[in-house]
């Protein structure tokens, strides 16, 4: 990065005065940046590549932007040579329904229809056959008065069961009696009905044959004509429907038929036969059809007519109609269609340039801004991952005709960068992404103002999370209202039509709708990451969690400690533009240790001191232990690293003056200053920082007799100052000017807590102010200025 410095882009840094081993830990941060260097220069150029492949290959734009039904802005444009006119995708959708419609359907013809229906008809007689000779034997036995009449009827009835034919009684009845009275008679078996009827049926086939029956119902085909190709012959021909017939009007026929020649009961049994043994001998062929459908469709032209060169196209304030985009649209894809190869590239190494540009502001924000999130290479790979995702959907979405390019929802991931780090980290994500996605659609001016317009007013709604209804209605409903407020003003600035508007609005409402998936994915980075959100720290300001519960039970006392602490330190972290939300879930939890031995400590305590019964050194182990035990609870109920880290700086080294000065009253004990102060480490957040000061200022001020105004103040002075001069705040980002926003914070809070008790003097009335004049007085204080505290 030494390219950087040199033409001012460096990140600012403090020199400092070498120790022992700075030399060696110098090469270690060393190697350790050069790593982080190539993982963030790894991480850039991924997402310069998945952006800059995932580039739509749209057509070239040898025009100015445009809209059907809004005035032509430019200049007359002139056709600059002689291109065909393109059909528009509605024409080209009607010729294939037409297509596809007037297309006759194929049928083939099957050659051994008429060889099947012969074979099949013998097998019903040869079937039949037996079934009436065993009847006719039975009726003779029968007028004869022969012993074997019983069993020539059960022989009867067999044979009706083996012919497996499908007649009903009737049929049979008018078969069979007809048979037996021709043939008792002694007359020809020519005379029988059944004789007839297949002379009959043979007849009715082959005229139907003649004509040809299809296997498809006439109200299924949509055209007049259908082709008929005999396989066989190898021949095509295509005939009219009429002169063919379904199996509906084959039906009508031989019933027709049959009723001239027979009486009706014989020709409703000839009809059953008959509907047994017909088939069609023309069969639907469903791939042939849709070959010849295709081949046709293949075959559509997709130009109509050609503009000449030198042609006006459009003249400057003419009305854009479809008619002239259509001619516009075709001009662009002549032109791609005639582009060379550098053309191409030219073009392709443009827009690349252009999103290289706009990740390069955004980069540079990071690495001068917010260093902490590019010295972490996990926290950098989530920032540009939430980049990736929305930048590839729009990119996604951009090829598809029917779908507006307002659906992909861009707030998204400026909102989770706001959540999780910031609002400028929010702001700057917008414009990176608006300069890319309107790049993408078309170098869309309003998509891009709507975009930036819609994002920033969503991040501005998520700075300061309270409750998670302001995100699952305010927040969409904000870019909802936006999106629709900026296109309404472009649609009426364009003279754009209604239908436009109602069509951008459905899709921006979809996109309203898209971001409530924020909150989970949210939920899935916290879990990928291991980060804390401001969803997560409101979650757990709950009292009613079961941790709170068990604290309020175990140590009341510490628990009405913890959430008067809790309002100090959000009150002092609002103040000054630190977390509040933190600061305030750090202070509920930072004393959950003291639920180990509650009893030892003032706030739990009634009347018995359990450290009367102890050593001062031992009773300094026990306090001391209340940070240990509470970043083991804090980690059985999976609590956020951030949390436990304000649990185990909340006293910082700090030292436990009570015990300490009681020890040294005890003559036969060596004393070690280090036996009594607390583990550490210190704060090196401002949000710890401000935990810890609350911390003492509320213990301190709560065992205070006879309050007044002028004592509430100097003990908060003197609390702060001690942890000052203790260099509890050395490694805490907090400003000379930051400590006494936070001291007057304080005041102003605890003067409401212990309003009936104090006395207000005349000359209180008015917090002091810090000002530039009464800054080396403050300083006189040991108060570390702004430059000390970077330090």
């Amino acid at each position: 990065m030494s390219f950087l410095k040199k033409i001012g882009l460096g990140q600012k840094k403090t020199e400092s005065v070498p120790g022992i081993g700075a030399n060696k830990l110098r090469e270690q941060e060393e190697k350790d940046r050069k790593k982080n260097r190539i993982f963030v220069g790894l991480i850039l150029l991924i997402f310069l590549a998945l952006i800059i492949f995932s580039l739509p290959q749209t057509t070239f734009q040898p025009v100015a932007s445009y809209s059907v039904g809004e005035p032509w802005r430019a200049d007359d444009l002139t056709a600059p040579f002689t291109f065909s006119i393109l059909k528009t995708s509605e024409e080209l959708a009607q010729e294939r329904n037409e297509i596809r419609s007037q297309t006759p359907p194929i049928f083939h013809v099957n050659n051994d229809v008429d060889l099947e229906m012969e074979d099949s008809l013998d097998l019903i007689y040869r079937s039949l056959q037996p079934v009436l000779d065993s009847y006719l034997q039975w009726r003779r036995a029968g007028i004869n008065n022969e012993p074997s009449v019983v069993a020539d009827s059960i022989q009867y009835i067999r044979e009706r069961e083996l012919s497996n034919l499908r007649l009903d009684s009737e049929a049979w009845n008018i078969l069979l009696d007809n048979y037996a009275s021709v043939m008792l008679n002694n007359q020809p078996e020519r005379r029988t009905v059944v004789f007839q009827i297949r002379t009959q049926l043979e007849d009715i086939i082959d005229r139907l044959l003649l004509g040809g029956m299809i296997d498809r119902s006439k109200s299924s085909i949509e055209t007049d004509d259908i082709t008929i190709r005999n396989l066989r012959q190898i021949t095509e021909r295509t005939t009219s429907i009429a002169n063919v017939r379904d199996s509906e009007e084959v039906s009508d026929f031989a019933r027709l038929q049959l009723n001239r020649v027979f009486m009706p009961d014989v020709a409703s049994a000839a009809y059953q036969i008959f509907r047994t043994v017909i088939r069609p001998n023309f069969v639907y062929n469903s791939n042939a059809t849709e070959a010849r459908i295709q081949e046709l469709l293949s075959n559509i032209s997709t130009t109509k007519g050609a503009v000449d060169q030198g042609q006006i196209i459009v003249r400057r304030g003419d009305i854009v109609t479809e008619d002239t985009a259509n001619k516009l649209r075709s001009l662009a894809e002549a032109r791609a269609l005639t582009a060379t190869e550098l053309e191409r590239w030219l073009r392709y190494f443009g827009e690349a340039l252009i999103i290289v540009i706009a990740t390069l502001m955004f980069f540079f924000y990071i690495y001068l801004y917010r260093k902490q999130i590019y010295q972490q290479p996990s926290m950098f790979l989530l920032v540009f991952l939430v980049l990736s995702i929305v930048a590839l959907s729009s990119a996604i979405v951009y090829p598809f005709d029917n779908v507006n390019s307002y659906i992909v929802p861009i707030a998204i991931a400026p909102i989770i960068l706001t959540i999780i780090f910031d609002s400028r980290v929010g702001l700057m994500a917008t414009i990176t992404l608006a300069i890319i996605t309107g790049m993408i659609h078309d170098y869309n001016f309003e998509y891009m103002v709507a975009t930036v317009a819609a994002c920033s007013l969503g991040v501005f709604s998520v700075r300061d999370i309270k409750k998670r209804s302001q995100f699952f209605f305010i927040t969409p409903g904000i870019v909802f209202i936006t999106y629709m407020l900026v296109i309404a003003g472009f649609g009426l600035a364009r003279y754009t039509g209604w239908e436009r508007f109602f069509t951008d609005l459905f899709f921006i409402a979809v996109n309203s709708v898209f971001i409530l998936f924020t909150y989970p994915l949210i939920l899935l980075f916290e879990k990928l990451f291991k980060i804390t959100t401001d969803f997560t720290l409101l979650e757990l300001a709950d009292t009613n969690l079961p941790l709170m519960k068990e604290l309020m039970g175990t140590a009341p006392g510490t628990f009405h400690h913890s959430l008067q602490v809790a309002n100090l330190a959000e009150s002092a972290a609002v103040e000054i533009g630190a977390n509040g939300l933190l600061c305030r879930v750090g202070a509920m939890y930072h004393d959950i240790g003291k639920m180990v031995k509650p009893s030892y400590f003032i706030e739990n305590q009634s009347k018995v001191n359990d450290h009367d019964k102890l050593k001062p050194r031992m009773s300094a182990l026990v306090i001391k232990s209340h940070i240990s035990e509470g970043e083991k609870i804090a980690k059985e109920f999976n609590l956020p690293n951030v949390v436990i880290e304000m649990i185990k700086t909340h006293h910082g080294t700090s030292l436990i003056k009570y015990f300490y000065n009681k020890a040294k009253e005890t003559p036969e004990e060596t004393i070690q200053e280090e036996d009594f102060r607390y583990s550490g480490p210190i704060p090196f957040t401002m949000e710890q920082g401000i935990l810890l000061l609350a911390d003492g200022v509320e213990a301190s001020c709560r065992s205070m007799k006879d309050t007044t105004y002028s004592k509430l103040e100097n003990q908060i002075n003197r609390i702060v100052d001690e942890h000052i001069r203790d260099n509890q705040l050395s490694n805490c980002p907090l400003t000379f000017r930051q400590i006494q926003v936070i001291k007057e914070s304080f005041l102003r809070i605890l003067k409401g807590v212990y309003h009936s008790r104090i006395e207000y003097p005349d000359d209180t009335k008015k917090l002091t102010v810090v000002t530039a004049d009464n800054e080396n007085d403050l300083q006189k204080k040991n108060i570390p200025t702004e430059e000390q505290t970077n330090q």
